[in-house]
């Protein structure tokens, strides 16, 4: 369960405002710092081993793969201590949006993801009031708790229709939506895609003894 944002005794008595919701395309210094933490940890973690070697720490190795495939670096230049990975996330994270998100998204859709990696991104999203939180890997723009909890559900139930393509669908379209449209998107993406996967086992097989029966139309 995420922890409460934190207030200040400036804040708590009145003296200071408490932060609100952040905007679309926006980061707050807060949200930053948060993310950068749980980075950050992992690499100075990894430069202090005296078990491994600083490049056999899997933050180094995904790193090195985002240097590459993210950033379109030459393999040769990839960093290789902590001090170096500390210097370029640095100025990324200090760019702020979309910057950070970039990077946080990268680690999160990374087949070797941490599993630590993802709960800690989530949480300091929501605790950190972000106008966006991470579902299934991936980082959509947050209107409501009513509209994550639909998102959520849309992908529960593209996930028990196995149909090919139901859920990358959904989360490309959950990915490029604003505020306030989420819902129309969700909706119109599940019911396209279950209309697809219903003419696609509707079609008879030809090597099949009979054909299959019919699915029930889409509402």
């Amino acid at each position: 369960m995420p922890k409460e944002p934190y207030v200040s005794f400036a804040q708590a008595q009145g003296y200071a405002s408490i932060p609100e919701q952040a905007k679309l395309g926006s980061i707050s210094r807060a949200t930053t710092a948060g993310l950068w933490r749980i980075i950050y940890e992992d690499l100075r973690n990894a430069g202090a081993s005296t078990r491994f070697p600083f490049t056999h720490h899997l933050i180094h190795q995904v790193l090195s793969d985002w240097w590459v495939e993210a950033e379109h670096q030459m393999a040769h230049t990839t960093p290789r201590s902590c001090a170096d990975w500390v210097k370029i996330l640095t100025k990324n994270f200090e760019n702020g949006f979309p910057n950070s998100y970039n990077i946080v998204q990268y680690l999160l859709q990374h087949r070797r993801c941490a599993s630590h990696w993802r709960s800690g991104f989530a949480e300091v999203l929501e605790s950190t009031r972000a106008a966006y939180r991470v579902v299934d890997n991936t980082i959509v723009p947050f209107g409501s708790d009513l509209e994550l909890a639909q998102i959520e559900a849309a992908l529960e139930s593209a996930t028990a229709l196995a149909a090919s393509g139901s859920k990358a669908h959904l989360m490309a379209a959950a990915a490029e939506m604003t505020s306030g449209e989420s819902i129309k998107v969700i909706c119109k993406s599940t019911a396209t895609k279950q209309h697809e996967t219903c003419s696609t086992v509707s079609q008879p097989s030809t090597r099949a003894i009979r054909p299959s029966p019919p699915c029930e139309a889409t509402q």
